[in-house]
């Protein structure tokens, strides 16, 4: 007799999901723009791709982390941001540190 599973039993449960990962962090990116149904199926892609690499070529699997991940996504959308003001005839520049106000 087989038992035939519902869509919610097949997703991560909440603690897998939360990983601080930085597939984690991916997850939770996507999640939030696009939903978690393709959010899901993007990590599962990513996670095949690494896996395809380990066996066909022997690489190693290194997972950066939360913390990294995000300072990479950071760093890539800053770039691209600078990029589209550039075509836009714009330069971005950092703003300096405001006074803060003493309270009176």
């Amino acid at each position: 007799m087989t038992v035939r599973r519902n869509n919610a039993d097949r997703r991560p449960s909440a603690p897998e999901t939360a990983a601080r990962i930085g597939h984690g962090a991916a997850y939770r990116r996507i999640a939030r723009n696009k939903g978690a149904d393709v959010a899901i199926f993007a990590i599962a892609r990513k996670l095949a791709q690494l896996v395809y690499r380990m066996m066909r070529y022997g690489q190693d699997y290194l997972d950066i982390g939360e913390v990294a991940y995000d300072r990479q996504f950071e760093a890539r959308r800053l770039a691209t941001l600078k990029q589209t003001a550039k075509s836009m005839g714009f330069e971005l520049t950092r703003e300096s540190a405001r006074p803060q106000l003493s309270p009176a």
